[in-house]
């Protein structure tokens, strides 16, 4: 992708003019649209692909993050506010990035090569199937990526654990990385390998999905850190 289509929400105009100078002189930014207000924005959005979002939170009428919740279709979002508060809700919504205004050159530079990044990131996700056959009970079941938690080891097998069951077949963790590594999933411990998307919580040597503790083996956790999209 060699530029994002972009539109700014933010009521204060002058940091709404900052963002769209910073805007104008990075050449991977199409700037679509500027907006006072969420309600403006939904409308814009409905009827038009945009990739990405720089969102204050504390607008008129329905905040940024209801902005979020109402979205027809949620682009990437780099939060752009005065308050730390609420980096915890750019977290929640799996924002791009989190920027404290007054806003920089440098740190708005940072944050749109992060957007390219994942941009990038997700083009490919979409050139590759979504889904694998695991043959399970000698027979060949359909798993779409998105639904797998995680892979336990047990034993000679492996468990691929989803949002609608288990599924036990015949195969080596190694083999299931190597399959697994172009998709958003990480090898945390020789027994597990967890797709990244679905950690709702980490500790120094574990992480969470779907209330089950899954531990985090020293040598992988600063491999598991640079994987994560950290704020």
């Amino acid at each position: 992708m060699s530029t994002l289509r972009t539109i700014i929400v933010e009521d204060d105009p002058l940091a709404q003019r900052n963002i769209e100078h910073l805007c104008s002189k990075d050449d991977r930014i199409e700037l679509i649209g500027s907006f006072g207000n969420s309600e403006d924005a939904v409308d814009f959005m409905t009827s038009n692909d945009v990739d990405l979002i720089f969102l204050d939170v504390e607008l008129p009428g329905e905040s940024g993050l209801d902005l979020l919740e109402n979205s027809p279709a949620l682009p990437q979002v780099i939060f752009a506010t005065a308050n730390k508060e609420y980096a915890f809700d750019a977290f929640q919504f799996e924002a791009t990035d989190f920027l404290k205004k007054p806003i920089n050159t440098g740190k708005f530079e940072a944050s749109v090569t992060k957007a390219m990044k994942r941009a990038s990131e997700t083009k490919v996700m979409r050139e590759k199937p979504n889904y694998i056959f695991v043959k399970s009970d000698g027979r060949l079941v359909k798993i779409m990526i998105a639904d797998i938690l995680f892979i336990e080891n047990v034993g000679d097998y492996v468990k691929v654990v989803t949002n609608s069951g288990n599924f036990i077949t015949y195969n080596t963790m190694r083999a299931v990385d190597e399959k697994l590594s172009t998709y958003d999933f990480y090898k945390v411990h020789r027994s597990f390998i967890v797709n990244l998307s679905k950690v709702v919580d980490i500790e120094d040597n574990s992480l969470v999905i779907d209330q089950k503790v899954i531990p985090i083996s020293r040598s992988n956790r600063q491999g598991l850190m640079d994987r994560l999209n950290l704020l």
